[in-house]
């Protein structure tokens, strides 16, 4: 078997989870978010840590700009920062109270945008400087994406549904189809079709010309990716983020709470339903992926 020559840079330690890691266009850097409460930006040949910028919570989300100059992160606390030219200043962009589960640039990186717990998409414009609601779902948003010439927006939610629509259009168009939650919209490199993933198990193909949808099917449902011993309560949540087996339990229970806290809005009821979930959680977390 012939060996892969590729060099490796080890990147030093981060203090805690790393919920996201992207590399800019060119492949030169790496970008994370992290539990730390820090977005690091990386030397991807040499694997020293080049810029360290700073939130008030737990970073969820990180985007780089087409051209490097522009870093967007997003946090559990609803902030979303942008960070120009290397200047450790953040540019508030949201200070909403839902944790930010999208974010992206537009292939030009005139834009920003990104989904929220709370059901919103907003869009932030460069050349105007002003951040705009574009719509709202009724469940939380999990994913967004740019069409390949930046005409379009696109945003998947736990309501069932995938919006989209373009920037001069009062309001999006909704695809409906998906049993169940959404997780994924990517747009084809033409831009004619949108796939999208849903928690029914099925991949969709939607035909933005003529509406035609082809629906892909073949996958187990979402219980079967956990690798936990018994089920674990949280790996239907553990699927619908979309992020790696190997973060700690303790995200899944973190990140559980803070929603479920949201729900609730501080009722006693709420309250004692984290309490149980997240021993639930402790309990049944006992695979080797997931030890806490």
């Amino acid at each position: 078997m012939e060996k892969c020559a590729c060099a490796r840079a080890d990147l030093q330690r981060v203090v805690d989870s790393v919920f996201q890691v992207v590399f800019s266009r060119d492949g030169r850097e790496i970008a994370n978010a992290s539990d730390d409460q820090t977005v690091r930006v990386w030397n991807a040949s040499t694997g020293e840590s080049r810029i360290q910028l700073d939130h008030l919570n737990s970073v969820f989300r990180v985007a780089l700009s087409p051209d490097g100059n522009k870093i967007a992160s997003g946090s559990m606390d609803g902030r979303v920062c942008l960070w120009q030219n290397n200047n450790p200043k953040c540019q508030l962009l949201s200070g909403a109270e839902s944790m930010v589960w999208a974010l992206a640039f537009s292939p030009d990186g005139r834009r920003l945008a990104w989904g929220s717990g709370d059901g919103t998409v907003r869009s932030w414009d460069a050349d105007s400087d002003r951040t705009e609601l574009r719509w709202r779902h009724q469940n939380s948003v999990f994913s967004i994406a740019f069409s390949p010439d930046g005409s379009k927006l696109a945003s998947s939610s736990g309501d069932a549904t995938i919006a989209i629509s373009s920037f001069d259009a009062s309001s999006p168009a909704l695809l409906r189809g998906h049993q169940g939650e959404v997780y994924r919209v990517a747009f084809s490199p033409d831009g004619n079709w949108l796939a999208s993933a849903g928690e029914d198990s099925t991949v969709r193909l939607w035909n933005l010309g003529t509406r035609e949808t082809l629906i892909l099917r073949g996958h187990g449902t979402i219980a079967r990716a956990s690798r936990t011993r018994r089920p674990c309560p949280a790996s239907r949540l553990l699927a619908r983020w979309q992020v790696p087996r190997v973060l700690k339990c303790r995200w899944h229970r973190l990140a559980w709470e803070h929603q479920r806290s949201e729900r609730s809005k501080g009722s006693r009821e709420g309250n004692a339903r984290v309490a149980r979930y997240a021993d639930q959680c402790r309990a049944g977390c006992t695979g080797s992926d997931n030890q806490p």
